[in-house]
């Protein structure tokens, strides 16, 4: 409770308890400030020698049974040259050293730690006609294994690590697959969403083990599942326990043998084998185009007949074409191009050349660690210029023993490279104490894109800190993340989270003339959002939220959209009224614009919360004050225009142009007697709820300080308001 009570304080204030501001050598108190963005890197890039530097070793052992391998020693840089030699290697391989009556074991495995044969740089990172060219390659090269599966036995050996994508398919064209560390190794095609497909034969293999149906819809998904649970359909020899095929796995292989008509087998599957009509898989009802265009690929890829025969093979391969006709119209595409391009932007920020640093060595200080944290701050005292940079966690659950730690060591610290892991908000009591930090946040609540893992990264600094310990700082902290493997942003000022304040009080706005489904639909389908905005809010939740509009409203008076469009109060009070009544979002009972079950995943709509914190019905008054100061303010403009020559004449148009009745004195008279300072505010109020198109001139403003009316508006006033 006490650390809790620590916290609270803490952050209650900008100048926290126990956090002491840093001294200059004069004894002044300075605060860091928060500098703009730096880019300490360079563009990394390709070097000949790495493209030359082999990656694999071929080893021959010729004993009863004749045995090579290819053993991985580093990871490819070029996917497409991976390809290439492995089709060579086969080649010679069966060329060179099968005789009659043998067989030849060919062995793919890697150095532990090291992906199952997938290139750094992928084949995402390819032109549209290269990934075309490339998956013709993995054909041949598939179709090789194949036709030489009676003298050579294929065996891949895993050591854990990533199956995934080209290595997932290498690891499926093998007749014998063992895996030798489950622990942290996955298997799948998560490049299926982003647009690069599996070859027409791996789609087959997919087929024969998890059937057609579950390998269109389930294949994009594979590697979010455990490596146990996928793999337990009979993809490893010596598994245990095997469950046999179902029933209707096996008739539905021995089906599609006896078929050879590619019509026929989509006919079979379609009315015998799916649950439910092809058009309505998952993958094609999917806003992303690339899934919906991987069903169809999928779907050709599977009615392909696999034979060896001469007459069939001719036949395969121009059905062949046909799927690979349907990726290269795929590719083209501008929703294809656009992935590939998130994507290559993810692997280029990893890829960064940053300034060397005199040690790699990173201490953290973990709340897991916690324990430890003494004993690595002893032995950081005790080293030598052997540290480039320490890691504090400053999540919620440990900025308190993180901020008493930092304080009683503030002295050792301030001589180091220090970066605070977790929010800009939590760890500001540290950032006051210390000359130089550099805080890394994540900026994505998402986990499924392609840049899901993106960090924005923050540098404050004193002003007396030298700009070479601020630079070497946020080498530190970049060097740390790409070591993580972490795209990142440099920024100043957290602007994820003023993405996220515009966007939710946008969308609240909208409540007000359509219903919160029919945007929640718009901004995923048309859009193109992974989740709506108010599916966004309910993750953060609506406390979080309201910080953020708080926090970015006077992030940035230029150019600002938060401050030019200035932000609703309908944002803000209906989510703080959502919050006091315990629609929390995901992860509270009562949810937040929807409700979720205990795992977190979406029932259905919350009808009730639309409704009692959305729904403004407009009174007549409301109405009428409205349409008045719509009036009002297009006089103001005119006024200060020098449209009219005066307010006299401004008010006579709204009587003869618009229709207000004599009797009323017309737009101008009404104000007057409203008052114009209580105009002004209600003006204000409106603009909150309804838009900036209703907020008041800056001639009311100086009306109303002014204290006079239109009756007595004089030019002095009115070049004030014009200044």
């Amino acid at each position: 409770m006490k650390a809790a009570s620590k916290l609270q304080e803490g952050l209650s204030s900008d100048s926290p308890k126990g956090a002491a501001a840093p001294l200059t050598e004069n004894g002044t108190t300075t605060m860091p400030v928060e500098r703009p963005p730096l880019a300490p890197w360079e563009s990394g890039s390709v070097t000949e020698d790495e493209e030359n530097t082999s990656w694999a070793k071929v080893s021959f052992k010729n004993d009863d049974a004749p045995v090579a391998t290819i053993l991985l020693e580093r990871q490819p840089t070029d996917i497409v040259l991976l390809v290439k030699l492995l089709h060579q290697t086969i080649t010679v391989i069966d060329d060179q050293h099968t005789a009659a009556g043998t067989t030849v074991e060919v062995r793919f495995t890697t150095l532990p730690g090291l992906n199952f044969f997938n290139a750094s740089h992928g084949p995402l990172e390819l032109t549209s006609g290269e990934r075309v060219e490339l998956l013709r390659a993995k054909r041949r090269l598939f179709a090789r294994m194949e036709s030489a599966s009676n003298r050579i036995r294929f065996v891949a050996v895993v050591y854990g690590g990533a199956i995934e994508d080209f290595g997932a398919e290498l690891f499926l064209a093998c007749s014998h697959r063992e895996l030798l560390g489950t622990t942290q190794a996955t298997f799948g095609f998560p490049s299926i969403p982003l647009g690069d497909f599996p070859a027409a034969a791996t789609v087959r293999r997919l087929g024969y083990f998890f059937g057609a149906q579950r390998t269109i819809e389930m294949a994009p998904k594979f590697h979010d599942y455990s490596v146990e649970s996928v793999m337990g359909v009979g993809l490893l020899d010596g598994s245990s326990p095997l469950s046999a095929p179902s029933f209707l796995l096996r008739l539905e292989r021995a089906m599609l043998a006896l078929l050879s008509r590619p019509t026929q087998k989509g006919l079979l599957l379609r009315k015998l084998f799916f649950t439910r009509g092809f058009e309505t898989f998952t993958v094609m009802l999917s806003p992303n185009p690339l899934l919906k265009a991987w069903g169809r690929y999928a779907m050709s890829a599977l009615l392909q007949r696999r034979s060896a025969t001469n007459d069939v093979a001719a036949k395969t391969h121009a059905r062949e074409t046909e799927s690979e006709s349907i990726f290269s119209e795929v590719v083209h595409t501008t929703p294809a191009i656009n992935a590939a391009n998130v994507y290559a932007l993810g692997r280029q920020m990893k890829r960064r050349v940053l300034p060397l640093l005199p040690s790699r060595r990173l201490v953290t200080f973990r709340a897991e660690e916690m324990q430890n944290w003494d004993d690595k701050m002893e032995a950081l005292s005790s080293a030598k210029d052997d540290c480039a940079a320490v890691l504090l966690d400053c999540s919620q659950r440990s900025i308190a023993a993180t901020a008493q730690m930092v304080h009683a060591r503030q002295d050792l610290l301030r001589r180091a490279n220090v970066v605070l892991i977790g929010e800009e908000r939590v760890a500001r009591p540290i950032v006051a104490m210390l000359p130089c930090t550099v805080v890394v946040s994540c900026a994505s609540p998402y986990r499924v894109s392609a840049l899901g893992k993106l960090q924005e990264v923050r540098l404050f600094s004193q002003d007396s800190c030298p700009a070479e310990a601020s630079d070497t700082a946020l080498t530190a902290a970049l060097t740390y993340l790409q070591a993580q493997d972490n795209p990142y942003v440099v920024c100043r000022g957290s602007c994820s989270k003023r993405l996220v304040a515009a966007l939710a009080t946008e969308a609240c706005r909208l409540t007000q003339q359509c219903d919160v489904a029919c945007i929640e639909r718009v901004a995923t389908e048309v859009l193109g959002l992974l989740v709506g905005p108010f599916h966004l809010i309910d993750h953060f939740g609506p406390a979080t939220v309201c910080r953020m509009l708080d926090e970015t409203n006077n992030m940035n008076a230029q150019g600002n959209p938060l401050l030019v469009d200035c932000l609703p109060a309908i944002a803000h009070h209906a989510l703080q009224a959502m919050s006091t009544d315990g629609y929390l979002g995901v992860d509270s009972r009562r949810g937040g614009f929807f409700s979720y079950r205990a795992d977190g995943t979406t029932i259905a709509l919350n009808a009730e919360v639309p409704h009692r914190y959305f729904s403004r019905h407009l009174s007549d008054t409301e109405v009428a004050d409205r349409l008045l100061a719509v009036v009002v303010n297009e006089c103001c403009e005119m006024i200060l225009s020098g449209a009219v020559r005066s307010a006299t004449d401004a008010n006579t148009l709204t009587i003869a142009a618009i229709g207000f009745r004599e009797t009323t004195g017309g737009a101008l008279a009404l104000a007057d007697r409203a008052g114009i300072s209580a105009l002004t505010h209600k003006m204000e109020e409106l603009a909150n709820w309804y838009g900036p198109h209703l907020r008041p001139s800056s001639l009311l403003w100086c009306m109303a300080h002014s204290k006079v009316s239109f009756a007595s508006l004089s030019d002095a006033v009115v070049q004030s308001a014009r200044m």
